[in-house]
């Protein structure tokens, strides 16, 4: 009876269009893409998220607003490692997920809500013909800031062998990015290295997407966002965290609901309880990067050596980088655990040096904690951050920046 009332709830909803929206592998791709999601459902719009199984199954709690589809079985074949590493699982996925997501979107052809448009993860550049051949809008998502995408495409410029449209935006006073720990995409040949070379294949296509969207906001990145509306038809739509943390105008969003680790919230929240706002640093390196085991002991013997207390997230695959005594001899004033919910954590950053190796020593990773903790820029980074998250929350808000982005995006779904 519960099943069917809810059915009979379904049917009688109202939509005002229906959105496919198509998941990158990696948390820090579907997170900020199932939160667009769910801002989306929350003006009335229809959301189905097609991804991966693993991703559909590690989906916790999810969202009641919006729907899950799975289009390529990564289960059965071993995910990334899988036959071919990285590479063929990309591979396998765009072979099986592009035939399965033409086929989810035709058969809403003859429903009561057909699929008006394909938001798509810009690393999955295949999604763009997708859209093209069923003949619904193409909405590229970029996770990135405007800022490295910026820094980005005159390279795929360079290697596509086609001359960049307009001047190259200027960065000046920035240092040079360094390429990161990230999992290789075979040998190295030619200038740039093969995950280099993946990750600019996000433009490949890119004239091709009737949106181009950024998990950003205006007053972020102002200039950079003139400098691309001048390439493409650009949304600023972000930043797309959890509306308890910006606008609370999304009903129960409280959280992302996707983790690749469990989560162990518990855990953190107490120990980060018993400490003073503020006094904590909070060590994570993501998802996706790796350390060598010589990066795991420099960090280790800086937090060894610093005063304050540490939260490290160390990733299970992580752990046996870990100095053997480390954990134990820092017990009274560290935390360590395999991962975190972010958005209860304070945070703030500062860039590190490297030698020659690409290695940070101990002594440099000190130098930047005592400078953040208790140091004059940290006082600054503080400041800064009170001041983003203002103009954060205004963007969000009805008839801000990124809002008004939303509901243009929206309107032209409606008339189509």
């Amino acid at each position: 009876m519960f099943l069917f009332s809810e059915k009979i709830m379904e049917a009688q909803k109202a939509y005002r269009a229906h959105v496919v929206v198509l998941a990158y592998h990696g948390q820090g791709h579907i997170n900020p893409i199932v939160q667009f999601s769910k801002r989306l459902a929350s003006k009335g719009i229809k959301v189905t998220v097609t991804t991966t199984l693993s991703n559909v199954k590690a989906m916790k709690g999810g969202s009641s607003s919006i729907s899950f589809e799975d289009v390529y079985d990564d289960c059965a074949e071993g995910g990334v490692a899988g036959p071919g590493g990285f590479k063929g699982f990309l591979d396998r996925f765009e072979a099986s997920g592009s035939k399965s997501l033409i086929e989810f979107v035709r058969k809403q052809e003859t429903s009561q809500y057909p699929v008006k448009c394909l938001v798509y993860d810009a690393n999955i550049p295949w999604a763009s013909n997708v859209s093209q051949m069923l003949g619904i809008v193409g909405a590229a998502f970029f996770t990135q800031s405007c800022a490295a995408v910026a820094f980005m495409y005159p390279m795929h410029c360079e290697i596509s062998g086609n001359s960049l449209p307009l001047p190259a935006f200027s960065m000046s006073g920035l240092p040079q990015p360094r390429v990161p720990n990230l999992p290789s995409l075979g040998s190295d040949t030619g200038r740039y290295p093969p995950i280099i070379r993946h990750i600019l294949s996000q433009f490949d296509n890119i004239e091709k997407a009737d949106w181009v969207l950024f998990n950003s906001f205006d007053s972020l990145e102002e200039e950079v966002v003139k400098w691309m509306s001048k390439l493409w038809h650009v949304a600023t739509i972000g930043p797309t965290v959890p509306s308890a943390y910006l606008d609370k105008r999304v009903k129960d969003d409280n959280g992302y609901g996707f983790n690749l680790y469990e989560p162990e919230t518990g855990a953190c929240m107490k120990w980060l309880n018993t400490k003073k706002t503020g006094s904590v640093v909070y060590v994570s390196f993501g998802s996706a990067a790796s350390l060598s085991a010589d990066q795991m002991a420099e960090m280790a013997n800086a937090l060894r050596q610093i005063s304050d207390s540490f939260l490290w997230v160390v990733k299970p695959t992580e752990e046996s980088k870990l100095p053997s005594s480390f954990v134990r001899e820092t017990s009274e004033k560290g935390l360590v655990v395999t991962w975190c919910p972010q958005l209860e954590v304070w945070e703030v950053g500062l860039k590190t040096m490297v030698d020659e190796k690409g290695l940070t020593s101990g002594k440099e990773i000190e130098r930047c904690i005592k400078e953040v903790m208790h140091g004059g820029r940290g006082q600054e980074f503080k400041k800064n951050a009170l001041r983003w998250k203002e103009l954060a929350w205004e963007a969000m808000e009805e008839g801000g920046s990124s809002d008004r982005c939303i509901g243009e995006i929206i309107a032209q779904l409606v008339i189509t």
